[in-house]
């Protein structure tokens, strides 16, 4: 596949995560605004709870599916039970004594709650995510992404002007998800074959083959996001809202990685079907120099973050020391989709299990001296090993060859 194929689909994927982005930001402005620290801290428990039963949604799927011909409304049906059996699971744990370490206050036990219902229109977008991947239409992607998060912004200013409780925030959120859903649902509806009754040797197989994918991206959430529950264990809502708004804005730039990987990936499918060789240079000078330019645009655009309210001028350092973790991170990734490529999952899921337990205790060590500072650096240094252990298995590789 050309860089300039590459470049394309990753813009469009770009452009998609621009609009959930600035759909987020203008969420993330309307609550800094509404509830200040403690509230947009109360947002971040919620929403970062609500993250990790996504990743069990997503389960890695599409990535195995891609390899097949099934029907792409059996992946639906499919997804739209797990969906329906998290939703069962994530009640239980919020009525469960439990939910006081993770969440603390009624609001974001409740305003979870709501927000599990969200899991249903997004097991539709995860799905239908397969055919604009597959068929490279990361435009259509955009569109309805688009259609989304502008219905969820309308709804959460209007909360937020005719000051609404907090509750009401987490409804707009399903609501978007339901109008995003039904838009992507529609534009490949005349394009798939409809086959819905699922098949369970099918399923039990696809389950099985993306298990290792699924529990790699686990342990990575988990070391990527254990310092949220972590940080509201020891600080305030005001320093989980802190670090939390700093790290709003560095979520959509180590995202970017992936924009390059989901484009590369059917090119990678193909070179491995020919035997040739996966790692290709000009991709990792793509990706490396893509970051490092990132990096200084970041760096210069910083205090922007302090216009939204004067108590989030504390979260520019964080951002800045995230930031400086940028270009480990879209190395890791590359390398990461590479083992992917080649079946090495298992592998994936040793190095993600072992540096979320590194993770968790550098975490428990340095948060209740450092607070969010600590959180952010133990961030970069967490990426950074995952990245050595990836070279290191990719030399192991080699040399068994």
């Amino acid at each position: 596949m050309s860089l300039i194929l590459i470049i394309k689909n990753a813009g469009f994927q770009a452009l998609a995560k621009v609009i959930t982005s600035l759909s987020t930001l203008a969420i993330s402005l309307f609550i800094a605004f509404s509830f200040g620290e403690n509230g947009y801290g109360e947002f971040t428990k919620v929403v970062t709870f609500i993250g990790i039963l996504a990743i069990f949604l997503d389960f890695g799927l599409n990535p195995i599916f891609l390899k097949e011909n099934n029907s792409l409304y059996q992946l639906i049906t499919l997804r739209i039970f797990m969906a329906t059996v998290l939703v069962v699971a994530g009640s239980l744990l919020i009525l469960s004594p439990i939910s006081s370490f993770f969440l603390f206050s009624n609001d974001a036990n409740i305003g979870s709650f709501v927000l599990l219902f969200s899991l249903f229109p997004l097991s539709i977008q995860l799905s239908v995510g397969v055919y604009f991947q597959k068929h490279l239409r990361y435009y259509l992607q955009a569109f309805h992404l688009a259609v989304g998060g502008v219905t969820t912004v309308i709804l959460i200013g209007l909360v937020t002007i005719f000051e609404y409780p907090f509750l009401y925030i987490f409804i707009s959120m399903v609501i978007g998800g339901i109008v995003a859903s039904l838009m992507s649902y529609l534009l490949i509806v005349k394009k798939e074959s409809k086959s819905y009754p699922i098949d369970l040797i099918w399923a039990k197989k696809l389950l099985k083959s993306s298990t290792p994918l699924a529990l790699m991206m686990l342990f990575n959430l988990i070391y990527f996001r254990a310092d949220i529950f972590i940080l509201s264990y020891f600080k305030s809502s005001s320093d989980v809202g802190i670090y939390g708004f700093a790290y709003r804005f560095f979520d959509f730039l180590v995202a970017v990685p992936l924009f390059f990987s989901n484009a590369l990936y059917p090119s990678l499918l193909l070179r491995k079907q020919s035997g040739e060789a996966l790692f290709v240079k000009k991709h990792l000078l793509l990706f490396l120099m893509t970051s490092i330019g990132i990096v200084l645009v970041g760096w210069i655009f910083a205090p922007l973050i302090g216009i939204v309210r004067p108590g989030f001028i504390l979260s520019i350092l964080p951002f800045r020391l995230l930031l400086l973790s940028l270009p480990i991170f879209f190395l890791s990734s590359y390398y990461q989709w590479i083992l992917i490529v080649d079946g090495d999952q298992k592998a994936l899921v040793f190095i993600y299990l072992f540096c979320g337990v590194l993770n968790i205790i550098l975490n428990i060590i340095f948060i209740p001296y450092f607070s969010y500072i600590g959180a952010s650096l133990i961030t970069g240094v967490s990426e950074f090993i995952v990245f050595a252990l990836l070279i290191g298995r990719l030399a192991i590789l080699r040399k068994n060859l």
